[in-house]
């Protein structure tokens, strides 16, 4: 499977990790990104795994969600036919 990020979606994940690392230090940062990484690899082996986005239930296309920290959540879709 192939990750791409949304160019708005990589920068918004930048500016988080760069808040985190003033805030709160650079060892938080490196964990977020860590977890981020296991969470991103578990979507990849199981797309399905995460829960239905409701704040996009409306949509065409399904979009789900893993949390990565308590208050960040990494929000998907998946093309089944690739």
């Amino acid at each position: 499977m192939v990750v791409e990020w949304y160019t708005k979606a990589q920068e918004h994940w930048d500016e988080q990790l760069d808040y985190c690392a003033e805030a709160l230090g650079v060892k938080v940062a490196l964990d977020c990104v860590k977890t981020a990484e296991e969470k991103i690899e578990r979507v990849c082996k199981f797309p399905e795994s995460g829960t239905r986005e409701p704040l996009l239930k409306d949509e065409e296309l399904i979009y789900r969600f893993v949390h990565i920290q308590k208050r960040i959540k990494l929000i998907y879709r998946f093309d089944e036919e690739q």
